[in-house]
């Protein structure tokens, strides 16, 4: 029996995936418009390497009921399909990586990341040419090493990468103890590199001893990315007012590999008040630097300060001898003030058995002081649910609205937002559970804030695993949830779910938003987008007219998603979700191809983040 070769996937090996893989993708492309899944892939190179023909390959595509859906030329033969895919890989330029891990690969599979590495962060000579071509001069970066107690070789190691950076405006201040100089100057000599001058003894001197506009900190060990210096300046030069830069890192085993990348999100300021989510390497502008101090200070000082002027550059550009754990300590909102009127609004039909316990839960377990709940029935006929709407309607917290007819959950909750009296707007399912005395109020808090158009809760399964932290949103229109199935306590891949944090969108589930912004967006788009979408679509909208909008993960509830749907199979439920979907594509193509928060090396998967077939963004230069 024949195993694949860590890194590459169902293949054995290089030689392998490089005969078989480019035909299978062009038959996919051909017959089905996309890329084989990951079962695809690993049956159809068993049966090619079990002695079936490319033609019989053809004929099993053709025979598929998504060749009848999906294909350009339905008259297609096997043998003509099967030519054509032999033509199409004399043009194909597919790297290997994308060839052995068409749906992604595990940030925890070595093998698969060198590989990555080897096609997507690997320059060569034109490369450096185009690169030296974009950077001119630049601003002057200052280097801070301090050698402290250890030994030299790490040391060493980071000033031979920073000689070899493309970018040479920069200036090195390194710190070195009395009683290490002899041995650096040993040290650099063994090594045939030139002698260093050290400024001084520590880390402070080393800073204080800084020319730069920009200044950076580099631990004994790392090692600069040869492009780093460089992207920095080119970054600068698009946007010459920016305070900080950050990028992505990775570790460096003991034998000298690269491995556990850190593909860090787009900047969101939220993480940094909580974790240290800009990590290494930063480049920050050393006049807004008031007082000096350790690495995550000096960076929460620069970046939280304008936060408008910082930017993440998507590329690994320092290899880490050792990387900080991170620590995820985070707070809810607190308010300052009254705590503000909030209206929950909460479209339901029938399913007492449901809504019942959602409503206790908000009347009895929610310590938030004001609060409304606006119940839109619409068109509840089961006894049980018609009672407890009688037994509901005297509270003066209830008010219960009829709105009969076919289902639109945009309509629904845009008929109570209008007579709602609230400052927040809190869009609940029916089919949701308090978790947590604390939640409205956390949403509340976090909607108040200014600038902030919405806000999203974490939403548990009842077996207590993750069902909403945020929504990842592309490419091609997909809209993830992000690693789904988590454990409720997992921080999460670098504590995105521990933390409050941007996010391209998030569920209608639990959403609060501010009345302000809800009335400036015009609420929900219920003309198009009746059911499926119009959550996904607002949150776009809003961050399109300059709101933000945050996940959460101190509001906490149970979610029986879809427990009050029995149509999820339904073939026109389908074909609704994938006529919304298309009208949210074609309104919004660009927010629903790139999420800025979504690293453009990572994929979301329906449970998981993972490296991504190829880079989504080229590279600075290209």
């Amino acid at each position: 029996m024949s195993s694949s070769s860590p890194g590459l996937g169902p293949f054995d090996s290089m030689e392998e995936l490089r005969r078989l893989a480019p035909r299978i993708f062009a038959l996919y492309r051909l017959a089905l418009g996309r890329a084989p899944d990951a079962a695809g892939l690993a049956g159809l190179v068993a049966a090619l390497r079990g002695g079936m023909g490319w033609e019989a390959a053809a004929a099993g595509l053709i025979a598929s009921s998504e060749f009848g859906r999906h294909a350009s030329q339905p008259g297609l033969t096997p043998a003509a399909l099967a030519r054509l895919a032999e033509e199409a890989v004399a043009a194909d330029a597919t790297p290997d990586f994308t060839l052995a891990h068409p749906q992604g690969a595990s940030l925890q599979d070595a093998a698969a990341y060198r590989l990555w590495i080897q096609c997507f962060a690997t320059l060569d000579e034109a490369d450096v040419a185009a690169i030296r071509a974009r950077i001119g001069e630049g601003p002057r970066i200052s280097v801070c090493l301090a050698l402290g107690e250890g030994p030299v070789l790490p040391a060493l190691h980071s000033l031979r990468a920073l000689r070899a950076q493309i970018f040479a405006n920069w200036q090195l201040c390194l710190a070195v103890p009395e009683g290490r100089r002899a041995a650096l100057r040993d040290g650099l000599r063994r090594a045939g590199e030139a002698p260093v001058e050290p400024v001084g003894t520590t880390l402070a001197e080393a800073i204080a001893a800084a020319e730069g506009e920009f200044l950076t900190l580099l631990d004994p060990g790392d090692a600069l990315a040869p492009e780093a210096l460089a992207e920095v300046a080119i970054a600068l030069q698009a946007q010459p007012d920016l305070d900080l830069v950050f990028a992505d890192e990775d570790a460096i085993a003991p034998g000298g590999q690269r491995m556990a990348p850190r593909f860090k999100p787009g900047w969101s300021p939220e993480p940094l008040r909580s974790l240290d989510s800009v990590g290494r390497p930063f480049f920050l502008r050393r006049s807004r630097l008031a007082q000096p101090g350790t690495a995550l200070a000096m960076v929460r000082q620069v970046a939280l300060a304008r936060p408008e002027a910082v930017r993440h550059i998507p590329a690994v550009l320092l290899h880490r001898a050792a990387p900080a754990p991170l620590e995820t300590r985070t707070a809810p909102a607190v308010f300052s003030g009254t705590p503000p009127l909030v209206s929950i609004i909460i479209p339901t039909r029938d399913r007492a058995d449901l809504f019942g316990p959602c409503i206790e839960g908000i009347l009895h377990r929610t310590d938030h002081p004001s609060l409304e709940i606006l119940l839109v029935d619409t068109g509840s006929t089961e006894p049980d649910a018609l009672a407890l709407l009688e037994k509901l309607r005297p509270d003066p917290r209830v008010r219960i609205l009829h709105r009969p007819g076919p289902f639109n959950w945009s309509a629904a909750n845009n008929q109570a937002a209008a007579e709602a009296r609230g400052e927040v707007l809190v869009f609940l399912n029916n089919d949701t559970v308090m978790a947590q005395p604390g939640w409205l109020g956390e949403l509340a808090g976090q909607a108040m804030r200014p600038g902030i158009g919405v806000v999203g809760a974490k939403l548990l399964y009842p077996d207590g695993r993750v069902q909403h932290a945020g929504v990842a949103l592309g490419p091609d229109g997909a809209a993830k949830h992000i690693q789904r199935f988590a454990q409720a306590t997992d921080p999460g891949y670098l504590g995105q779910l521990a933390v409050v944090r941007d996010v391209g969108a998030v569920t209608g589930a639990c959403m609060a938003m501010p009345r302000r912004a809800f009335e400036a967006l015009g609420g929900f788009e219920a003309e198009h987008l009746a059911l499926e979408w119009s959550d996904i679509e607002i949150c776009i909208r809003a961050r399109a007219q300059g709101y933000r909008v945050l996940f959460t993960p101190h509001a906490e509830l149970l979610h029986l998603e879809s427990a009050t749907r029995a149509d999820a199979g339904d073939p026109a439920r389908i074909a609704r979700f994938e006529r919304e979907q298309a009208w949210v594509m074609q309104r919004w193509p660009e927010a629903m191809q790139h999420d800025p928060f979504v690293n453009p090396n990572l994929w979301a998967t329906d449970d998981d983040i993972v490296l991504a077939p190829a880079p989504r963004q080229p590279r600075s230069w290209r």
